[in-house]
């Protein structure tokens, strides 16, 4: 399949705009393959064509959720990951009412959860010589490290009573992980 086939780029996109729809309106855990062709007006056998699985179309929306996160310079990323998260989300309104609809389906929010630690990991592993280290430390425990903070530190502000801003968040954040990119 060329992925620059105009048929290709216009059925991806269906099926990913009808993914995207359907999320606004039941939890993902309960949506079908048939619902999702439905919506996007796509045959069944099309779809197979395209993704192996709903689990894959998700991918592929978050992956393209996620381009603004990851256009903000890596430094940034780093050194302020709360308020790049928040900038990066704050202006689409159409994710937010996606999250509030999905906020009860633990399989999608255990799927997002997942997916953006991993973007994350694999972004620490990618620029691992703009990280700030001690030469000794090797260079898999930092992205391990960094994603499984990320992870912790998220879900102890999801799951507490602490209201703090992106900002108070990032701070306290590196009052506890010491990972840095180099100035």
């Amino acid at each position: 399949m060329n992925k620059l086939d105009l048929r290709v780029v216009r059925t991806r996109k269906l099926l990913l705009g009808g993914l995207y729809e359907l999320l606004e309106e039941k939890e993902f855990s309960k949506l079908t393959i048939d619902q999702i062709c439905d919506r996007s007006m796509v045959h069944r056998t099309t779809f197979y064509k395209h993704f192996h699985d709903k689990y894959e179309l998700l991918e592929v929306l978050l992956n393209n959720l996620s381009e603004e996160y990851f256009s903000y310079d890596f430094k940034e990323r780093i050194n302020h990951p709360f308020r790049v998260k928040e900038n990066a989300f704050e202006g689409s309104k159409e994710f937010h009412r996606i999250l509030i609809k999905q906020k009860n389906d633990k399989e999608f929010n255990d799927l997002i959860f997942s997916h953006f630690i991993k973007l994350i990991q694999q972004d620490v592993k990618d620029n691992m010589e703009l990280i700030e280290k001690d030469p000794s430390v090797p260079d898999d425990l930092v992205f391990y490290l960094y994603g499984g903070a990320i992870k912790g530190f998220s879900k102890w502000i999801e799951n507490s009573s602490a209201k703090i801003t992106a900002e108070e968040a990032d701070d306290v954040f590196h009052k506890m992980v010491n990972i840095k990119a180099k100035e």
